[in-house]
């Protein structure tokens, strides 16, 4: 009696059983569906920046070329990150731009948060010269304008340097006082919160003007 009662339990226990499994397959055969991770501003990391932009950078007259980098991170969306090495930013040039000069550097192409291997750089060589003290802003954007200027400030980062140039024949003074030497004017230029460039595609195209 006892052997009919433990089988009619096994037999009872197979339909559950059963039904579990069948219930466990239903769970997972449809993929979830996941959102592309939106893209974020790349930021530049500066305690490992090269050279330490907490110290004054010393160029000696027979150095060539100075390359100004720092590791960037950000979540691209398939978007490449552009780069930019703008010296004295904040001095207005004589044709209205917010600094001197700029350099192009290579871009950075698209990635992830969690790429740490990515290098945003750029060089100044002496071809366009230099002497005593001047700022050197390295600044990375997912896109820029005619201006070299990012689309959009909220989307760039950057890294500045004072760095103090010496020239042949003529005294390099030992230490200086950036606040002072390298000091910006009393009214700084910049590169617009959004580029006019920006704003006149976006206009143009039937998007609206930027916000």
């Amino acid at each position: 009696m006892r052997n009919q009662r433990g089988k009619s339990a096994w037999v009872r226990a197979v339909p559950f059983a059963a039904l579990a499994m069948t219930t466990a397959s239903c769970l997972i055969t449809s993929t979830p569906d996941f959102e592309p991770p939106a893209q974020t501003p790349p930021f530049l990391v500066a305690d490992n920046a090269n050279p330490d932009p907490r110290q004054i950078v010393l160029v000696q007259p027979d150095t060539d070329d100075v390359t100004f980098s720092a590791f960037v991170r950000s979540e691209d969306a398939s978007s490449s990150i552009y780069v930019r090495l703008f010296i004295d930013y904040g001095t207005q040039s004589p044709d209205g731009k917010p600094y001197r000069i700029a350099f192009n550097g290579k871009s950075v192409g698209a990635s992830h948060m969690d790429d740490r291997t990515r290098v945003a750089s750029a060089s100044w060589n002496r071809g366009y010269p230099l002497e005593g003290c001047h700022r050197f802003t390295l600044i990375v954007s997912h896109g820029v304008d005619d201006d070299d200027c990012p689309f959009d400030l909220a989307d760039s980062d950057s890294i500045t340097w004072n760095a103090q140039i010496c020239v042949a024949g003529h005294d390099c003074p030992g230490t200086i006082d950036p606040s002072v030497d390298c000091a910006l004017p009393d009214n700084p230029a910049s590169c617009p919160q959004i580029s006019p460039e920006l704003t006149s595609t976006s206009s143009s195209s039937g998007m609206g003007g930027a916000q």
